[in-house]
């Protein structure tokens, strides 16, 4: 098997020094917001049940916490290969302010 050199890898897919591979789920459609909050339930997986709408405020959310956060970060890389941060979060105050990250 061949070695790749940096020059083999497209420029997107290297971030700070380091090779970031995406893996899709092939599945380019848009994701509606009740789709969204479904996959977020799903992420969080908060230990009481919630009912969320778009306007429901994250601060109001029993469990929201470091850990629904992280979860947060990884359902975005992973389902809908986007990067957030933290801040970004910091900055988000209700359910659909999280689905406007998906840009």
């Amino acid at each position: 098997m061949e070695s790749s050199s940096r020059a083999d890898i497209p420029a997107g897919l290297i971030a700070s020094g380091r090779l970031v591979l995406r893996i899709s789920t092939g599945d380019s459609t848009l994701v509606t917001i009740e789709q969204f909050i479904e996959q977020f339930l799903s992420a969080v997986d908060f230990q009481e049940p919630v009912e969320l709408k778009p306007d429901t405020k994250l601060s109001d959310l029993p469990e929201w916490d470091s850990l629904s956060a992280l979860a947060t970060i990884v359902l975005f890389d992973t389902e809908y290969g986007k990067v957030i941060v933290g801040p970004d979060l910091a900055k988000c105050g209700t359910v659909r302010d999280l689905y406007a990250l998906m840009g």
